[in-house]
């Protein structure tokens, strides 16, 4: 969705090889069968550090990339702006009582210097989030993304 983002914003096309997610997209790139790749950094860390792979930019908001040196989509196109992120989600019948204590401890658990290092080193920052803050995240994200699949015509399967 991220590169159909991308396209739109840029009134480009380009021909799209699906993958199911992992290594595939990843074997293809260094191998020299696809040209160009969108995932998120926690998968390609390693790759950009020993520099098989070379970054062309960060989806992250203007200004503000994660690299040094790196620009951003939105430096170019400055309505494409998503950062990937993982959250931790429970059922909806959960009680406030247990969310808040969930959400107080892992906040403690993020805020470890060891836990920030690893997550760094993965090329991610712990940006912790009350529930309502997360929820809000994630709406923001979908109608951003359903606007760029009635944009360009993509139905779920």
């Amino acid at each position: 969705m991220i590169g159909e983002w991308i396209l739109w914003e840029a009134g480009i096309s380009a021909v799209h090889v699906p993958f199911k997610g992992g290594t595939g997209p990843v074997t293809e790139l260094l191998a020299g069968r696809v040209d160009v790749m969108i995932d998120t950094m926690t998968l390609t860390a390693s790759m950009l550090k020993d520099q098989r792979i070379r970054v062309l930019a960060t989806t992250a908001p203007r200004g503000m990339s994660p690299l040094p040196g790196v620009p951003t989509v939105s430096d170019t196109l400055p309505q494409m702006v998503f950062e990937s992120w993982l959250g931790i989600a429970a059922p909806a019948a959960t009680p406030k009582p247990i969310l808040d204590k969930l959400n107080r401890e892992i906040r403690a658990v993020l805020e470890l210097p060891e836990v920030r290092q690893k997550l760094s080193d993965f090329g991610g920052a712990a940006r912790p989030s009350t529930p309502a803050e997360f929820q809000a995240r994630v709406e923001r994200d979908i109608d951003s993304l359903r606007k760029v699949a009635q944009e360009r015509k993509i139905e779920a399967e």
